[in-house]
């Protein structure tokens, strides 16, 4: 059985390991099993026929009760256009589950976790750091052995507080039994881009070819899209990431942003990251980005805010009067032509009179010079009044009903 998450980060190309189901329901959320798949298709099809090789959607914890484990049953039988991924324990009951769910999938993979430092590994297993490496291996084994070809994964949590060398011994041990991959996590979010920069070199520079190594970082300190970029720039091209950045505690980098670093203007790659090699079979299509982190906001009841980057509220909002005039020289794209998101004229304290001018002909009014400086000292005045910043177009076409009648 060919991995093809495998085949594609060898080949140089991005892999990302959603984590909106799984990682993202420590943030409080729980989706459907409807949901799920809603957003593995769509997230899928954003990457055209290649979706299996660039995507892992991480359907689930099937462990967690039995509805978890029908919901990943139900993504499993139903999702086609991505790989599929389960999460469990470095125990075999917790494989055996993973197995018995992603053998429904047309492109199944199991990953385990295991904490790798000596506290974690106390904490959780009450074993050594040696002692669950070592019952990691047997894990692993025991995993490839019941999973008929199917790609075993594993996670090392807490990876920031744990010396380099160990964790290279640890993923080299792994990917000599036959695990396809081993994320490296930062799962307290404590490290800044230096630090990132200085872990994953070591290891990168210690693993042999075989090992595919991975990144897991959280967004604790607000460092997460830049700490997975830096990995993507040290070669590193299997990155975990979360629709709205959704995670425990503050979540992981967002998808949406992680897409849209590394897809938009592939050009200016080199420029910007020091990358020449194309990330993509075919560039993922950021048209649908929007539309997505819509639909989880909509699912989850997580409102969207205007400064959220790429899925911005108010995207292509224009409502000051050197925007309106100079549109493109105030942002670093066209967000109708990248994300398909067209520009919207909005009434507010700061316009001026270009703003106000077109408004009143797009309301069917044609204003002199007169009538539009009395406009627009009533949409100032009005902003003021009402204590908000943007005054509706109902109301301003009120207004110039009154002021023709007049």
């Amino acid at each position: 059985m060919t991995d093809l998450i495998r085949k594609t980060i060898q080949s140089d190309r991005i892999v990302i390991w959603e984590e909106v189901a799984r990682d993202g329901a420590q943030a409080e959320t729980l989706l459907t099993g409807a949901q799920r798949i809603k957003i593995a298709q769509a997230q899928g099809s954003l990457f055209g026929n290649h979706g299996p090789e660039h995507l892992i959607f991480a359907a689930g914890y099937p462990a967690l009760c039995q509805e978890e484990f029908n919901i990943i049953c139900q993504v499993a039988d139903e999702v086609e256009n991505c790989s599929l991924a389960t999460h469990g324990r470095v125990i075999r009951s917790d494989v055996d589950l993973g197995i018995k769910t992603m053998k429904r999938a047309k492109h199944g993979r199991v990953s385990f976790a295991l904490p790798v430092s000596e506290k974690h590994c106390q904490i959780m297993l009450h074993k050594t750091q040696r002692e669950t490496l070592a019952q990691s291996i047997e894990i692993a084994r025991y995993a490839l052995d019941n999973a008929d070809g199917m790609p075993i994964d594993v996670a090392f949590g807490v990876s920031s507080r744990v010396d380099p060398a160990f964790l290279a011994e640890a993923a080299t041990a792994l990917a000599d039994e036959g695990v396809a991959t081993i994320k490296i996590c930062d799962s307290t979010g404590e490290l800044f881009p230096l630090e990132i920069h200085q872990l994953f070199k070591k290891i990168l520079e210690l693993v042999p070819s075989h090992v595919i190594i991975g990144a897991h970082l959280h967004n604790d300190y607000g460092l997460a899209l830049a700490n997975t970029l830096e990995t993507a720039r040290l070669g590193v091209r299997m990155l975990a990431s979360s629709w709205l950045g959704l995670g425990e505690r503050v979540g992981l980098a967002a998808t949406e942003q992680v897409l849209f670093a590394l897809a938009n203007n592939p050009e200016g790659m080199s420029a910007r990251m020091g990358i020449s090699s194309p990330f993509w079979q075919i560039p993922p299509d950021l048209k649908q980005i929007t539309t997505i982190a819509q639909e989880v906001s909509r699912f989850l009841d997580i409102p969207l805010k205007m400064t959220d980057p790429v899925i911005s509220t108010s995207m292509n909002h224009i409502a000051t009067g050197a925007y309106f005039n100079n549109p493109m020289e105030f942002k670093p794209f066209d967000p109708e032509v990248v994300l398909d998101v067209p520009s919207k004229l909005v009434l507010s304290h700061l316009s001026n009179h270009s703003i106000i001018s077109t408004i009143a002909n797009e309301l069917g009014y044609s204003l002199d010079r007169d009538g539009i400086s009395k406009a627009l000292k009533w949409v100032k005045k009005e902003a003021y009044q009402q204590g908000k910043s943007t005054v509706s177009r109902s109301s301003f076409k009120t207004f110039l009903e009154k002021t023709q009648q007049a």
